[in-house]
């Protein structure tokens, strides 16, 4: 999805961190405190609060790692009660309790590299520089890191928080990200041209795993391309069109359209609208798109008040692909926004 934060990652160690590391002012420090954030943004957490960190410190870390991968040093752990009692639920079914103390052993390993990266600054530095956006959450999560790391930096120096206001801002506009920087308070906020530039990713993206939205994908593009060079009303027919039957492709996986084949039965069989109008705006633009004549049907010339002109081609095709975030989940609109609602 365009202007994510989470694919900019990749850049923040040479473009972020390490040039605010070669300030005077900068202390190693700095990179534990910063990793504490950091690790609430992981898909995977590596801190647990129900695993205690003194079962964490005294499990031989050597014993955990084979743990995962063998079952011939189970019994040692089986027989300790404490163990048994925390995490297996069924204290006499030996196979429960060997997939109760693996899950346990994942968590208690993931807590120990929690515990030592947090405890050294080299260590934390190294996950920093080496960390994927494979492991990321996403960018609600991110928001929360970058709008949390203001303050670690604060705690250490005014002016190394204002360096890294700055260079936090330079990033975003460098990478064209969908966000603009608040300094007051510090708040990273979704702007509405990347918003409605993430609205047609997700659109995309929806269609990576379906042939036939990949197909109406890629017929709307060429449909648009035809149209940027030669700006005929014949190819803006078509753009509008192919728009139409794109978000008509995407209504149909909707869980709630029954037996609905058309955008306009599908907006009658949804129950997502919060009030008529809205919904009857909706299929009026989807009756435009079957009435006007050459669009997507022969249609009724007598409707017709004007020939098409290139701000329809463009106009159309965006309410369409707005109206169409209605056929997508809660999650779906998060990951387009950007940011929790909890956040702000």
């Amino acid at each position: 999805m365009r202007g994510r934060l989470i694919d900019a990652w990749k850049y923040t160690w040479f473009e972020l961190w390490e040039p605010l590391e070669q300030l005077e002012i900068f202390s190693d420090d700095v990179y534990t405190s910063l990793f504490e954030e950091l690790e609430k943004a992981l898909l995977e957490r590596l801190h647990y609060k129900e695993i205690s960190a003194i079962f964490a410190e005294n499990i031989d870390e050597r014993a955990l790692k084979s743990l995962l991968e063998s079952d011939d040093i189970y019994e040692p752990l089986l027989r300790n009660s404490d163990l048994r009692n925390a995490y297996i639920q069924d204290h006499d079914n030996e196979e429960l309790a060997r997939e109760g103390l693996r899950v346990f052993s994942r968590k208690a390993f993931r807590e120990r590299v929690f515990l030592n990266t947090a405890n050294d600054p080299l260590l934390a530095r190294t996950f920093i520089q080496e960390l994927c956006p494979q492991k990321l959450a996403g960018d609600p999560a991110l928001v929360v890191f970058f709008q949390n790391a203001s303050d670690i930096f604060a705690e250490y120096s005014e002016e190394l928080c204002s360096d890294y206001s700055q260079r936090l801002d330079e990033f975003i506009a460098c990478h064209n990200l969908r966000y603009k920087l608040q300094l007051s308070p510090f708040r990273l906020q979704p702007h509405l041209p990347g918003v409605f530039s993430a609205l047609f990713s997700e659109l995309l993206r929806a269609s990576e795993n379906d042939i036939h939205l990949l197909e109406l994908v890629k017929d709307f593009e060429h449909s648009f391309n035809a149209l940027s060079r030669s700006q005929r009303e014949v190819d803006m027919k078509t753009c509008i069109g192919k728009a139409c039957n794109l978000v008509e492709g995407l209504g149909i996986s909707h869980p709630e359209r029954e037996k609905a084949s058309t955008l306009g039965a599908l907006c009658n069989k949804i129950s997502c609208w919060p009030h008529e109008k809205l919904q009857e705006a909706v299929i009026n633009i989807y009756h435009f798109c079957c009435d006007y004549p050459g669009i997507r049907h022969g249609g009724d010339p007598s409707s017709k008040l004007r020939p098409l002109d290139l701000r329809d081609s463009i106009i159309v095709p965006i309410l369409l692909f707005a109206a169409s975030s209605y056929f997508l989940t809660e999650q779906n609109l998060t990951d387009i926004i950007g940011i929790n609602a909890e956040d702000v």
